[in-house]
């Protein structure tokens, strides 16, 4: 008999927990003001990138059962009214976890988890239905806090793209745009940004083998030396996509500030993400696997030459290494010292890189070549060059690896006139004799 009294003190105690929770959600969406709206509205894209295939509709999660954003109700009502201003969809706004039931889910072509923190509920039914929901087709939206939920739920991380594992920087942040001709990265017209907010690093299952990366933190200008600073890879992502199963996965983790949803490129990216994430903005969403520097295996082939920017010679190396379980190379591009680029085949960055044999050359904008010598052997690191010779040399439009088998070891010495804008980015571009292009985009 005495423990009916605590039982019922906890219960009621847990519902009132419960209802405070809903309580100070609903509190919050009462307070977008006027100003704030006119601020959001003032900023919304006027059209939609593409014309939707078919009436759409997306669901609005706000449910938090930890941290509550601010920014949660002036985000919810940012994506109802870019939907209305656009006509790219319409939009239900919910906290009521009874959306997850498959019969209900199957009226929504996408939901958007907008901030949601902690375990939004437990029941297998519902993640099963949801997973499904994607899996067959549809699609998922993760704004900000997206990934930090759900951490007793494997597959809902695996899907979304990783966790949350700190936010070190919460103040002016350099955003790099890591696909400027990416369809969801048309608000950016092809240039770098700053901007403040709260910026997320992530862990396991975090990885570049299932994502495309879209934006990144620029690692050469934020501070590392942060306590939170956890990655040493310096790949701190900040926006991506991907395919999960038949269906699209899209995540931006910017969204901590209010004043983020009237920001309107930000506003356009989540808008470009929602279409796709619908169906109907065509994108790629195939991941561009990522390697840490001190993991890149370099013996498989090593170049070496003498470039020339802005009238003055840089000292040039790169690798070329084989990707883990694909029929596919690496070639990564060393500038001064540091690391430039990294990633896997042609991303549509630009033009290849004109390189001239001659100042002269290059000035009268004539046809472009560059003097090379190529080596074989078998080395693991850059051979000296002096002591080789070279089993073929010439002249030729763009620099000829000439790898007759994927498992050689080569290396390649060139020089050549590089002619390139102070800033800008680019493509480094290699070409073998079996026919594969490496072509590796740079910021310079």
């Amino acid at each position: 008999m005495a423990t009916r009294p605590v039982f019922h003190r906890f219960s009621a105690m847990m519902l009132c927990m419960t209802v405070l929770c809903a309580s100070r959600q609903e509190r919050a969406a009462a307070q977008v003001g006027d100003d704030e709206m006119a601020r959001v509205r003032e900023a919304l894209p006027k059209k939609a990138a593409v014309r939707p295939k078919k009436r759409r509709k997306l669901l609005i999660f706000n449910l938090c059962k930890g941290f509550v954003h601010d920014s949660i109700p002036i985000a919810s009502k940012a994506l109802v009214a870019m939907g209305e201003e656009t006509g790219a969809y319409s939009s239900v706004e919910s906290v009521d976890i009874d959306q997850f039931k498959p019969e209900n889910l199957k009226q929504y072509d996408a939901v958007c988890f907008n901030n949601t923190t902690g375990t939004l509920f437990q029941d297998e039914a519902r993640k099963k239905a949801f997973l499904d929901f994607v899996s067959s087709g549809k699609g998922v939206i993760g704004i900000h806090a997206a990934t930090d939920c759900f951490y007793d739920w494997h597959e809902y991380g695996a899907m979304m793209g990783g966790y949350f594992d700190g936010h070190p920087w919460h103040e002016k942040v350099p955003v790099q745009v890591v696909e400027p001709r990416h369809p969801l990265c048309a608000a950016f017209g092809g240039e770098d940004f700053e901007i403040t907010d709260e910026i997320y690093q992530f862990k396991d299952p975090y990885s570049r083998d299932v994502l495309r990366v879209l934006l990144r933190l620029d690692p050469e200008r934020i501070d590392q030396a942060k306590n939170s600073v956890k990655r040493r890879d310096n790949d701190f992502a900040i926006s991506w996509v991907r395919e999960y199963g038949q269906g699209r996965v899209f995540y931006c983790s910017l969204g901590h500030r209010k004043e983020i949803f009237w920001t309107p490129t930000v506003l356009k990216h989540y808008l470009d993400g929602i279409q796709f994430a619908m169906g109907d903005l065509e994108a790629d969403a195939s991941a561009r696997p990522w390697t840490a520097l001190d993991q890149v295996d370099t013996i498989t082939g090593n170049y070496a030459g003498t470039l020339e920017r802005g009238g003055k010679s840089v000292q040039v190396q790169g690798k070329v290494f084989p990707m883990p379980g694909r029929d596919t190379y690496h070639c990564a591009l060393y500038f001064e010292g540091k690391r430039v680029v990294l990633t896997s085949g042609f991303v549509g960055l630009g033009d290849p890189l004109p390189i001239y044999a001659s100042r002269e050359a290059a000035d009268k904008g004539g046809e472009t070549s560059v003097e090379y010598a190529y080596y074989e052997g078998d080395w693991d690191k850059l051979p000296e060059f002096s002591s080789l010779t070279p089993v073929k040399e010439g002249v030729v439009g763009n620099i000829d690896l000439s790898v007759r088998e994927r498992d050689d070891y080569f290396a390649i010495r060139f020089t050549g006139v590089l002619p390139i804008p102070e800033k800008g980015r680019y493509l480094f571009a290699l070409q073998s004799d079996d026919g594969a292009d490496f072509k590796s985009g740079a910021t310079w």
